[in-house]
């Protein structure tokens, strides 16, 4: 049986990502993920279900490949798309986010400077682009540590386990937010 929220449709980003998010009443937030096409596979990163059809006009493009999480809360749909994955990092890079939540990593993809964020950042209505609230998180000023080795990540694109994507002046926008 799937479990949490079901979005309708998803949308590219761009050439290499997919994007989709749903809202889920029992975290009273809205649940994102995105899916990275990598060679010929594709990375699904704190994946939620996705509707048949979607899912459908998805897999058209390639099939999944490997599931990330960013922390061990985001399990979601995992598993419902496990029975199609392998384990493979490729061009994937792990960045250690502790503070936040239990086992919190960022990913970056350096071949297209996409970073995306499991809880350790949030773009959501109501906060903004703005760090994990402090009241969720494990140890804040740890967190804000972690951060800073993000600086000087180049990025174009930046994705979120609960918001909507950033497309435009990511870079800026980052390290506006990690200088504050």
């Amino acid at each position: 049986m799937a479990i949490g929220p079901c979005a309708s449709d998803f949308a590219w980003l761009n050439k290499a990502v997919a994007f989709w998010q749903e809202y889920d009443r029992a975290s009273r937030t809205d649940l994102s993920c995105s899916a990275h096409l990598i060679d010929d596979g594709l990375y699904l990163i704190d994946p939620i279900r996705l509707a048949s059809e979607a899912t459908t006009a998805l897999v058209e493009q390639a099939l999944p490949r490997v599931i990330l999480l960013t922390n061990g809360n985001h399990s979601r749909a995992a598993k419902a798309y496990a029975r199609q994955c392998g384990v493979y990092w490729g061009q994937l890079e792990i960045f250690d986010l502790s503070g936040a939540s239990p086992g919190e990593v960022a990913i970056y993809r350096r071949d297209l400077e996409i970073l995306s964020f499991g809880d350790a950042f949030i773009h959501l209505p109501g906060y903004g682009f703005t760090l994990l609230p402090e009241r969720y998180c494990l140890n804040v000023k740890q967190l804000e540590i972690a951060v800073q080795q993000l600086r000087d990540v180049p990025v174009r694109l930046l994705t979120f386990a609960h918001g909507y994507p950033v497309t435009m002046k990511a870079q800026e926008r980052l390290r506006e937010l990690l200088v504050s």
